[in-house]
């Protein structure tokens, strides 16, 4: 072992002993009771795509609740029309606050159409809405008459149309007579 001067041990002796080496060094006492930043940076990436997936989720369940509650809607309302039309001999005519009023009206369609969740805005207009809050539109080009749902998008489409994106909004468009009956 060095000796210093006065007859001790120098600094050097002990490091060189391994005397003082009881605690562990900074380095360790980090990575033993902490995280490193990589640790840090990859536990905050996969929280970040747990949110993710979880806002992906809610998405869907919500779409999903909307889209349901929507045929739910138009199905009650075209059991409602078709009830109209068997004991008046026609649809209601239009526009749809005139053919609501009209189903309202009727002693077998009222019923139906009352289990509905309708609104009244400030000018008295009569409105049902669908699954995705928009207002559900009652149309009688089609034969018999029948309730739409302008769907997910929100804008109402025509299939028939020239123009491209009108036709293509005609894509998601619910019509009562397309659900199935439930029940």
């Amino acid at each position: 072992m060095a000796m210093s001067g006065s007859g001790g041990i120098s600094n050097a002796g002990i490091l060189a002993s391994g005397a003082g080496r009881d605690r562990p060094s900074r380095s360790r006492r980090v990575g033993a009771h902490g995280m490193s930043f990589v640790g840090l940076m990859l536990s905050l990436a996969a929280v970040g795509v747990l949110l993710g997936a979880a806002v992906v989720v809610s998405d869907t369940l919500r779409i999903g609740t909307a889209d349901r509650d929507t045929r739910v809607t138009l199905r009650r309302l075209h059991d409602a029309l078709a009830a109209y039309s068997a004991g008046q001999g026609q649809p209601p005519p239009e526009p749809t606050e005139a053919a609501l009023r009209a189903l309202l009206g009727d002693e077998a369609a009222g019923p139906m159409v009352l289990e509905l969740s309708m609104t009244v805005n400030e000018s008295g207009t009569v409105m049902i809405r669908d699954g995705y809050g928009r207002a559900v539109h009652y149309t009688d080009e089609v034969p018999a008459g029948d309730f739409v749902s302008a769907g997910p998008d929100g804008v109402l489409g025509d299939a028939d149309s020239s123009d491209a994106a009108i036709r293509q909004a005609a894509a998601d468009d619910v019509y009562g007579s397309d659900v199935e009956n439930s029940g």
